[in-house]
C-alpha cells in the first residue's frame, strides 16, 4: 500500500486497505463500516467542491473583464 501512495496511487491504496479491513472484521459489522466509509467520502467531496468553488469565484473577481460585442 505504501508503494501505491508513494506512486500516486492514494485512491488504489485506500480501496486495498479497506478491502483488507473488511476482510478482518466480522461480516455483520461490513455494512456499517462501508457505510461510514461512504460517509466520509462524501464529506471530502463535498468540501473539495466547495474549495473548488471559492476559487472558481475568487478567480473570476480577479480577472479582468471582456468587453461584449
Amino acid at each position: 500500500m505504501q508503494l501505491l501512495d508513494l506512486a500516486g496511487e492514494s485512491e488504489q491504496a485506500l480501496a486495498l486497505q479497506r478491502e483488507r479491513e473488511l476482510e478482518a472484521m466480522d461480516a455483520s459489522l461490513r455494512p456499517f463500516q462501508e457505510r461510514y466509509w461512504a460517509l466520509q467520502d462524501e464529506k471530502e467531496a463535498q468540501e473539495e467542491a466547495a474549495q473548488a468553488g471559492q476559487e472558481y469565484a475568487q478567480a473570476l473577481a480577479t480577472s479582468p473583464s471582456t468587453p461584449i460585442g
